[in-house]
């Protein structure tokens, strides 16, 4: 009696089997999967390329693996199974997950300016404290704006503080008078004014030093 050929599990081929020879299962080779178990199968499969905009992930000698959306601020256009999603430049997103090529890549417009043409080779950060498109500080009156990178943060002056609920990257930034602030009345030049002096004056009327 003859015996039967034992299958390849899922992930091996077949090699070298003939009626003489059982033949040795041996792992599919890189770029290609068997996800089932059989007998005769002397060949595995090809991974298969991804639409544009989405990268081949999980794929392994038993399985084709799946197609994953590129996610934002990547792109990938047509190309072999194995290209991954390329980084957009620094600081640069795209508007939506799957973009396919690099012109999808763009500056945040109110953080930083294209350099480059539309492909946005990178993005130069915009100084928000002196940003002629809002022609002001953000920090409005009573203010101290401090830029950074992709952002800007601002802080109020002596004697005013922080309108409740406003972020310190909001625009625009509001500070109200506080009272017991440190400022004084200004000298007149009335008789006895002195300024080293003066006190607080503790006041609550626009204008009055609060």
């Amino acid at each position: 009696n003859c015996s039967s050929h034992q299958p390849c599990p899922a992930g091996t081929y077949k090699v070298g089997a003939s009626t003489t020879s059982t033949g040795t299962c041996e792992t599919c080779p890189t770029g290609t999967y068997k996800d089932t178990a059989g007998t005769w199968e002397t060949q595995c499969t090809a991974f298969s390329a991804c639409s544009p905009g989405f990268e081949l992930q999980n794929e392994s000698p038993s399985y084709a693996g799946d197609c994953v959306a590129c996610p934002i601020a990547t792109f990938l256009t047509a190309g072999e199974y194995h290209e991954a999603c390329v980084s957009c430049p620094p600081n640069a997103i795209t508007s939506v997950e799957g973009s396919t090529v690099r012109t999808q890549c763009l500056c945040d417009e109110i953080a930083y300016t294209t350099i480059g043409g539309a492909d946005a080779d990178y993005c130069q950060d915009i100084d928000e404290c002196t940003n002629i498109q809002i022609d002001r500080s953000p920090c409005m009156t009573n203010g101290a704006c401090t830029n950074s990178v992709g952002s800007f943060s601002c802080s109020c002056n002596t004697g005013y503080e922080a309108v409740a609920g406003i972020a310190v990257s909001t625009f625009p930034f509001a500070c109200r008078p506080v009272c017991g602030d440190g400022l004084v009345y200004p000298c007149d030049g009335a008789g006895g004014c002195d300024d080293s002096i003066r006190c607080d004056d503790g006041g609550t009327r626009n204008g009055d030093g609060c």
